[in-house]
């Protein structure tokens, strides 16, 4: 083999690699980007919800005169307001005892992944929890 063709072949794979190295760098990038946006967004969306929820809270205190709504009428309340969300993921909304108060899951995970999720919420103060799980070949 010729001295040209060697530079040539060792400078192609060369190039080869350190192109497939800054692709994988950018792919992984943009893959943390959109995770973080829709980590964001999740938050956001929660967010939105817990107010709307208060806001009807707020409002059924107020149109019944009553300081405190019973177990029975915020479970019925948080039900319309699950009940009227189209989401792909769906809502539930569950009691300081772990028990769902009410839930709309179209697609919702299978049970061990929403058991795992529920056991992984800080219940310490009011924060949120983001989690991300596999379920087959989704996220």
């Amino acid at each position: 083999m010729k001295l040209w063709q060697k530079i040539f072949l060792s400078s192609l794979t060369l190039i080869i690699a350190v192109v497939n190295v800054i692709s994988i760098t950018l792919l992984n990038n943009s893959h943390q980007l959109l995770m973080e946006r829709e980590r964001s967004h999740s938050v956001n969306e929660h967010e939105y919800f817990t107010a709307a929820f208060i806001n009807a809270l707020t409002y059924e205190k107020l149109a019944e005169e009553a300081l405190i709504l019973t177990t029975d009428e915020i479970s019925q309340i948080a039900e319309n307001m699950v009940n009227s969300e189209n989401r792909a993921g769906g809502i539930a909304i569950y009691s300081d005892s772990e028990t769902a108060i009410t839930k709309n899951i179209s697609y919702m995970l299978n049970k061990n992944i929403t058991e795992k999720f529920i056991s992984s919420i800080d219940k310490s103060g009011d924060n949120y929890s983001v989690s991300v799980f596999d379920d087959d070949d989704k996220k």
